[in-house]
């Protein structure tokens, strides 16, 4: 690691400057309270704390994740060319109105 990097130093932007950064972030599991899934950015002054500028900012969706997937066959015929039963159970983090399953291969589905 850079020792220097963790040292904080101030820098000077001259009046009519635009700066601009990135930095990420790890979504969480499911969608947070409307009142809460929004980004602040506020804009202070270093020695005093004054609040000199700020920023509400309304997130993206974020869409729950689903856990404890098993797949298994459940039913008695399981040979080429007959029909057989297919089980699919799992645990979503959040409710949710649709399920899309979308079957890549084998090709025959």
């Amino acid at each position: 690691g850079n020792p220097s990097a963790a040292v904080p130093r101030s820098k000077i932007w001259g009046q009519g400057m635009e700066f601009a950064f990135e930095f990420s972030a790890l979504n969480p599991t499911k969608m947070p309270d409307v009142v809460e899934n929004f980004w602040k950015v506020e804009h202070a002054i270093e020695a005093t704390g004054a609040l000199v500028a700020g920023q509400l900012v309304q997130s993206w969706p974020v869409y729950a994740q689903i856990t404890n997937i098993t797949f298994g066959v459940a039913g008695l015929e399981q040979r080429a060319m007959v029909n057989t039963d297919l089980v699919l159970t799992f645990r979503p983090r959040a409710w949710g109105r649709v399920l899309e399953l979308i079957v890549l291969e084998p090709s025959a589905f």
